[in-house]
This record gives C-alpha cells, structure tokens and sequence, in this order.
C-alpha cells in the first residue's frame, strides 16, 4: 500500500500541471452534461447542432452534406466554414447522431468544448514550459487561459472555441522552429503544418487569421533579435501555413468559392465591420467581469454584447502581470529563464496594440486601418482582437507569478497597507451589496468581489514566507491555484445556460402540421418578425433567463431550428449566404404587398409566418398562393442585370412568368406566361429527377438558389444552367417529353479532397524518412561509441 501510495504521489507531481487543467472545465460544464444537459443558447443550436442534424440525416442516407436544401431556398453545406464537417475531432458526433439524433449531437458539441478548453489550456501550458516557466506559472498561467472570459463567454460560439484552443499549440510549436540554417522543414515544423491544418479546418477564419498573424510577428521578432540575415523561422513558419493550408484543402477550396459567390465576396462595409466594437469602459471589467452586470444573472446593462467584450483572465494572473510593467524600463539584459526586457516589450505591444484595434470606431487605429490596408475589412467585430490581449497577458501573468515572492522592507508596508484596503472594500461593498437591489448594484457586487480576490492576493503573498520555512510550498502552491480558479469559476459560473437534451429529441407537433400544409413549398418569416421572435422574446442579449417554456423556440421553428424538424424556410441564419440572397430579401422587404407575393411565389414560398400573441404559439401561419418549385415555361423575358430583374417584378412583368438574366431571348413580351408543372420523380438533398411533356421549346425553372455546382442533364446530354429570377436556376429544354436531372457536384470539393490527400500523402513519406534518417544516426552514433 505504501508502495502504490509513493506511485501514486510521484505521478501526481510529475502531471501536476496537467491535472491542474482539468476542474475547471469540467466544473463548467461537464457536472451538467452528466445530468442530461447540453449548450443550446444562441448559434450553438441555431446554427452547429441544427447543421449537423441535417448534415448526419444526409450522410445516412448516403449522400454527402455539400448542400443545405431547407435555408434560403437553397445554400452550400459543406462549404459554410463553420460547419467544421471535416474537423477530425468533430466526428465524433457523427457515431452520436446515429445513436441519439439531436440529442447526441448536441451532447458531443458540449463535450468537445469542455475537451477544447482543457486542449487550450495544455497548450499554454505547453508553451510556457517552453518559455521557462515553472511548474505553478504553467499551471496558473493555463487556468487563466483556458477559462479566461474571451473563451467562457463564448462557449455557444463553438468554432471559436476550436479556434482558440489551438493558437498555444501553433505558439508553441512555432516557437520551436529552429533558427539555424539547413532543410526548410524540420521535425517541429511538420507538427506545426499538422495543427495549422487542425485550426484551419476548426471552422473560423478570422481568429485563425489573428493567430497566425500572432505567430508570424513573434517569429519574426525572434529572427530579427537573433541577428540572422535572413528571417528563417518565419520562412519556415510561412511554408508551415502552406502545407496546414493544403491539409484543409478539401474544405478550404469550397469555402473559397462560397465566399467568391457570397454576400462577402467584397470588402465588410464599416457599418457592419465595426458592428461590435470594444467600449472602452469595458476596460473595468478586465478587473472585475460583472461591473456592468452579467446576462447569466439577468442584470447586464452594458454597451451591446457581454461576450465581445469579455476578457478576464483572473485578478491574480492580471495584477501580477501588470507589476512586470517596471522590468520593461530596467537595463537587464535578461530578467528570468528565457525572458529578455525585449521580450517584455514585445508582449506589451501585442497586447496594447490589440486594445487599440479592439476599440474599433470607438479608437483611430481601426478606422484608418480598415481604408488603407488590406484584410481589414475582411471581418466584422474588431473586439475579437482582443484574443491577442488575452494570450499577452496569460503569458507575462505566469511570468508575474513566477517571480511570485512576499516583498521586503517597504514593499512589505505597501503590501500590508493594500491588503487592508481591499478588506476594507469587500466589508463595504460586500453591506451594500446586500442591502440595496438595484441595476447599480452591479457597480458594488463587482467591487466586492474584486476586494475579495485582492484580499486573498494579499493574504497568499504575505503567507508566503512562513508556509516555506515549514516546507509547506507544495500546499501554498495549492492554496495559489485554488484562489484562481475560484476567482474563474465565479467569474464565468452563470455565462452558459444549458438546457435537457430532450429539447433537441422532442417531436414538434406544429412542425408535422406545417410539413402537410406546404407540401414541398417554403415558410418566410418577414425581418421585423423574426428579429421580435429572436432578440426580444427569447434570446435577449441582457438576460439569458427564459420568458416561456424554452422549447416554444423549436414551436415557432426559428431559422435554422427548422432543419431540426425538415421544414424549408426562404430565411437563413448562415453567417456566408449566396449573394443575390441579401438582395433579394431586401427586395422583399422594402416591396410592395403585391410585388412582395410576386417574389415569394417565385421563392416557392407557401407559408408567411407572422407573430400573433392571440395564438398559442405566438405565431399564425398565412398561407400564400402556391406556385410549384419546379415549372416549364415556354416563354420569358430577359434583363441584363439585377437591376432590370427588380425593375421587371416591380412592373408586374414577372408576375407569372420567368426573367433571364444576361441572355437574349427572342420573344421581347410574353404572349403566354403560363408555366406548365413538371413531375418530380425522385428528390433528394443534391439530386433532383424530373419528368416533363414539354409542348414547345422553352425552359424549366427551379426556386432553388443558381450556385456553381450544379448540373444539369436533359435525357442524359449535359445542358447549361441560366440564372432567372433573380437568384434561381432555368434549364433550355426543347420541346418533346424528357427526363431532366438536376444535382450539385461542386468541383472545389473534389479538387480539394484529392489535394488534400496528396498533402497527407507527402507528409506521412516525410515523416517516415525523418524517422529512418533518426535511427540511421542513432545507430551510427552508437558505433562510432
């Protein structure tokens, strides 16, 4: 028994940092997957689960997810870079779905973001291993990271969740790059192509982005303060993020083209780029998180969103970073391990550089930014710089506790006197938080519990002494990292609301209704009503507490919860849509009542979802003259661009007929507009058979979205697809009785596939001759001997 005891107490010292990694999370969150509990606030319902729901009801029908039928009258799958379908560590959901449905989807999304959390913080940990650090650091240095505010307040947003667990890993893997001239690529430098190809197929290019900007400067720094010539370790990182890119081939190709055809194929406009920018008053929060309320607690009052903003890494981690900030004006050459005063001001930079673009139109850096150079306008949300904030001061926190020591002399009176002051703060502002009930409350729990925090500092750093001259640092070590992660957990305790699984199971009994009514047409929500649905009666942004019973959000079949019950809605809640998409709902909107049903009859859209509190649901249901989604016309009209196709609506030309857009056709004025039904034989998510007696040369029109990809065939020969109405698909048919074959075959998916595998293909030969070049100077070495 003592044996197994000194084993078992020799493993736990060995893997203390390690071990240390695992509580938070899985207090977070897995203490409630284990009761039946999964994420569903916010995207991670409207958007992941409901993907992978349809995603897995293809794949089992043996079709690949490439295309989403039941959004938007039809948009890419696959290529909607969030979906992450070919992440490796997402497919465990795919063996879940088949097990639970929904339900276990929904489960293993939970899972993956506790694992990504601990991933994240083993890799800090990693990292600041590589920087020196010691084993407390690493351990405090990681919580900090792995449950910092930035990552916990955004749990629902799961790609950024992936995203940002693998920035340490390509850190620190990227820190290892050797300097030294000889091959390009070494060892490390594979292992880093591997996770940049993880990252890159996690799902979310713009903190993908950030952190390979993040890598290639502090690369580059180290070149440059090395005096090398040329700057080999950011070379080598560059061909590092070439071959990650090829790994992530057969998802980025299709991306690629999607983002070519979408709504942002050009630059962001500022409105939106700068939708949420960081309110410089959030700057408090970074000391105390809930000083303007929190909407876990139902009291946020803040500037636009909790989770933009959020950036706590702990009070210990940020004040004994921020005591470095003397070190960086001292004439050291080196201040400890493998930090430099050079290093230090690196760090600074990176974190008061991100501070600055973070302001957003609130500062000046990212206004001029944005109109004078490139990949700025590229993404929305400057506050999400602060994922670079974030990362800096984790680091130069660990490195703050690793110098971690009770002062002497006056030190020791300036300690004291501030571990007075912060009892005194958490006395009265603990009393007065407890005896008044209002908004401004927010303002004194906040300081309170910043005061307690402070105090507890204080009380550690002044017992500091007196646990080592007993031998006891391995529990004052303890003591530390316990206070931090108390301090997180509370911090981010009530920022996930979690619901039953059985939300995502349940059968929805209007949703049966609705699929009988349409018989194969669409459901469209108008914005005004659907914005009601979502942000004022049940995702409000201040109050993540619920109105009504939760699952009345599946009843009112909020896009994209409609994928969970096989209902086609015109709206859709991608963040890449097609681009004539957004214009073709601003057209809608901003028509008139009759040009507004000409649009909507040609979207195939059977059903106007309007909200009604007289109803049970809060919803009524309109039903619309049906045209079918598939129709032969033997005449149409044509338009030149989309301004002429709107202009053809809002005259009433297109009210029963078909506009061409970018062709000539020869009968200026349709002398007979009416469309002749064609059969569908057979329909699945990218394939459609159809069979039509056409009595005159013509063209069969389809309300689904024109997207590359799609082919068609009419009586197996190959036959061009034409743009009409706007956004749709019109085949040339001649006239005489056909089968016509639609499907979705995108070429960017294949290419990508077969590159990718070439890329892996190289990799592992890579791999094995390094190996076998290792053993062959092993052996060599050992002869020599």
């Amino acid at each position: 028994m003592k044996s197994f005891m000194n084993s078992f107490w020799k493993f736990l010292k060995e893997h203390a940092v390690w071990i240390a990694v695992l509580p938070g999370p899985l207090i977070l969150l897995g203490v409630k997957l284990a009761s039946g509990q999964a994420l569903f606030w916010g995207t991670s319902s409207l958007q992941f689960v409901a993907w992978w729901v349809e995603g897995w009801r293809q794949l089992s029908a043996g079709i690949l997810p490439l295309w989403n039928p039941l959004n938007g009258m039809g948009a890419p799958l696959l290529a909607n870079y969030q979906t992450a379908f070919l992440y490796p560590p997402n497919w465990i959901l795919w063996p879940l779905a088949g097990l639970w449905g929904g339900a276990g989807i929904a489960s293993g999304f939970t899972f993956l973001a506790m694992a990504h959390m601990v991933w994240a913080g083993w890799g800090m940990a990693c990292l600041l291993k590589q920087f020196g650090m010691g084993k407390l650091a690493q351990a405090m240095g990681a919580a900090a990271f792995s449950l910092s505010g930035y990552l916990v307040g955004r749990i629902e947003f799961l790609s950024m969740v992936y995203v940002y667990a693998w920035l340490p890993w390509v850190l620190w893997l990227a820190d290892g790059v050797g300097g030294q001239r000889g091959s390009a690529f070494s060892k490390f430098s594979l292992r880093l192509a591997g996770a940049i190809g993880l990252m890159l197929l996690a799902g979310h290019a713009q903190l993908s982005w950030y952190t390979l900007l993040l890598c290639g400067a502090w690369l580059l720094f180290k070149d440059l303060r090395e005096g090398w010539r040329w700057p080999l370790r950011a070379l080598r990182f560059g061909l590092a993020c070439l071959v990650g890119a090829g790994i992530a081939a057969a998802q980025l190709l299709p991306t690629g083209e999607y983002l070519l055809q979408s709504q942002r194929t050009a630059a962001v406009g500022y409105e939106d780029a700068v939708l949420y920018s960081f309110w410089p008053w959030r700057f408090i929060t970074f000391f105390a998180p809930d000083f303007f309320g929190n909407p876990g607690l139902g009291n946020f009052w803040g500037y636009a969103t909790y989770w933009e903003d959020a950036g706590y890494i702990g009070l210990a981690p940020l004040l004994l970073g921020l005591g470095l900030l003397p070190s960086i004006f001292r004439r050291l050459s080196v201040v400890t391990g493998r930090f430099s005063r050079a290093v230090l001001w690196f760090w600074w930079t990176v974190i008061v550089l991100a501070f600055l673009l973070a302001l957003g139109q609130n500062g000046f850096l990212f206004p001029f930014l944005y109109n004078y150079v490139p990949t700025f306008a590229f993404f929305q949300a400057p506050a999400r710089y602060l994922i670079w904030a974030v990362t800096g001061l984790a680091i130069l926190g660990a490195y703050g506790i690793e110098r971690w020591r009770c002062p002497e002399k006056r030190g020791l009176y300036w300690l004291r006197l501030a571990t007075a002051g912060a009892f005194a703060v958490t006395l009265g502002a603990g009393l007065a938080w407890l005896s008044l009930d209002a908004v401004k409350s927010t303002f004194i729990r906040a300081t309170a519990l910043a005061g307690l925090w402070g105090l507890g500092l204080g009380i550690l750093t002044l017992l500091q002494p007196w646990f080592e001259k007993r031998g006891w640092h391995a529990a004052w070590n303890c003591a530390a990292f316990g206070w931090l992660l108390l301090d997180l957990l509370v911090a981010g305790w009530n920022l996930n609301p979690m619901i039953s699984t059985n939300f995502y199971n349940r059968e929805n009994p209007q949703a049966v209704q609705i699929r009988e009514q349409l018989q194969g047409q669409r459901v469209y929500i108008p914005a005004e009503d659907l914005q009601a649905l979502k942000f004022k009666r049940f995702l409000r942004f201040q109050d993540f507490s619920p109105l009504e019973d939760w699952f009345n959000m599946r009843a009112v079949l909020i896009p994209n919860l409609n994928l969970l019950d096989q209902v086609a809605y015109a709206n859709n809640f991608d963040p890449l849509v097609p681009g004539r998409y957004p214009l073709w709902l601003k057209a809608v909107e901003s028509a008139s009542p009759l040009v507004r049903e000409r649009w909507l009859q040609a979207a195939g859209v059977g059903l106007i979802e309007a909200v009604d509190p007289s109803r049970p649901s809060g919803v009524r249901f309109d039903p619309l003259p049906v045209r079918t989604g598939f129709e032969f016309f033997t005449c149409a009209e044509s338009a030149q661009n989309v301004g002429e196709v709107i202009a053809r609506f809002e005259e009433g030309a297109a009210s029963h007929g078909l506009v061409l857009e970018g062709v000539e056709v020869s009968n200026a004025v349709c002398a007979d507009p009416t469309g002749f039904e064609a059969r569908v034989l057979s329909q699945t998510a990218d394939r459609v058979v159809l069979a039509l007696e056409a009595p005159a040369d013509g063209w069969l029109s389809s309300a689904m979205t024109f997207y590359p990809g799609w082919r068609a065939t009419v009586d197996g020969q190959p036959a061009g697809i034409l743009r009409a109405n706007l956004l749709f698909m019109a085949v040339p048919v001649p006239k005489g009785d056909h089968q016509i074959i639609l499907q979705f075959r995108p070429m960017s998916f294949y290419l990508g596939g077969l590159l990718s595998i070439l890329i892996l293909l190289l990799i592992t030969i890579q791999s094995a001759m390094q190996r076998r070049q290792s053993r062959v100077r092993t052996a060599n070495h050992n002869g020599e001997m």
